[in-house]
């Protein structure tokens, strides 16, 4: 295992963002592409497998064996959009982080998270961790290839990847009385969930959703009247601010991941549209929710000043989605006690549009 400085195909500025100075690189292996993928090499892409309650997974494996890259094993399947690269091993979880000029679309499969699906971008890497601090770096460069690397964490180092750094939240603390039930399980359920970005959304529940006592409401009126903060609006923010600076970035690459899975979602709703088949709905109100995620992590960010890259990756997103949303031919009826407390608190926002909840 040599250090990173002798590898050619990794952009410097990649090297902090994915943690590759605190490991050692192996050898590189050069992933083979069909002629679909050498056409497709040089521009983003979001063909990768969308996994939706009741629905089939949208692949089926190649021809070529799987690839022995370090303890993962890497091999091509076909996507309906095109191809995607399928990376597993025998960890419970895995962690994925992105660095490049364009992100890697990729996504867990659900019903096994030692797996990842990968469509290679323009320029970009991708490492896939496991909580150990081994794992596997594919880096996609235009007119050069896909090459993988293997890695493990450099001597003495105990490198557990950002995505699953464990951090509590304070959440379900603040959980009161006054919160219904269906609130108070749902900031719990996502408190349990490990790393950055659950906990970030567990808080953001709370700071969007949460129904304030009489005597909150009062004691904010009375801060607000002398001209001091509301400390129930702080308590998010601070708990964000003292987070590591790594973490912090777990948490937007977690909200990017989930943009991603939102677009995919959207896809697959209006290809099997289908308003009567329970399936659809539960696909529908998942992708409801998974927007509500976004927004409460994005809580969190916008106050930090680290909502841009998300906010602009979402917006173009939002706008097709929430034309679909509102388009319904007929009320859905989903009867959804989360969204009908976001209609509530965010009249704007279109995944709790009145069509879906009346």
């Amino acid at each position: 295992m040599s250090s990173f400085n002798v590898r050619p195909h990794i952009q410097p500025d990649a090297v902090t963002r994915l943690g590759l100075d605190q490991v050692r690189l192996g050898s590189a292996v050069e992933l083979p592409r069909s002629e679909q993928s050498r056409r497709n090499l040089g521009r983003s892409s979001t063909a990768i497998p969308q996994f939706e309650p009741g629905f089939e997974p949208i692949f089926r494996r190649g021809s070529r064996p799987a690839i022995p890259v370090g303890d993962f094993l890497v091999e091509k399947v076909r996507t309906a959009d095109g191809e995607a690269w399928r990376l597993r091993c025998d960890a419970e979880e895995l962690a994925v982080s992105t660095a490049g000029d364009d992100l890697l679309p990729w996504t867990v499969d659900p019903a096994d998270p030692s797996i990842v699906y990968i469509q290679p971008g323009a320029d970009a890497a991708c490492t896939i961790a496991k909580p150990d601090g081994r794992g596997v770096v594919v880096v996609s460069e235009p007119g050069r290839g896909l090459f993988a690397y293997d890695f493990r964490p450099r001597t003495g180092v105990t490198a557990i990847p950002a995505a699953l750094t464990p951090v509590r939240s304070p959440a379900p603390d603040w959980v009161t009385a006054a919160d219904p039930a269906w609130l108070a399980e749902l900031i719990r359920s996502r408190a349990q969930r490990r790393g950055p970005f659950n906990a970030a959304v567990s808080v953001g529940i709370w700071a969007r959703l949460r129904e304030p006592d009489p005597s909150s409401r009062m004691l904010a009126l009375d801060a607000l009247l002398l001209g001091a903060a509301d400390p129930d609006l702080e308590r998010p923010h601070a708990f964000f601010a003292e987070l590591p600076a790594g973490v912090q970035r777990a948490v937007v690459e977690g909200a990017l991941a989930h943009v991603t899975a939102l677009h995919g979602s959207l896809d697959m709703l209006v290809a099997k549209l289908d308003l009567e088949s329970p399936a659809w709905r539960d696909a529908l109100l998942a992708a409801l929710h998974l927007r509500d995620d976004i927004e409460s992590a994005l809580v969190l960010l916008r106050g930090a000043g680290q909502a841009d890259i998300v906010e602009s990756a979402l917006r173009p997103v939002d706008r097709s989605f929430g034309l679909f949303v509102r388009s319904m031919p007929r009320p859905l009826r989903l009867g959804d006690a989360r969204l009908q407390r976001i209609a509530e608190v965010e009249h704007d926002a279109w995944w709790s549009a009145t069509p879906i909840l009346r």
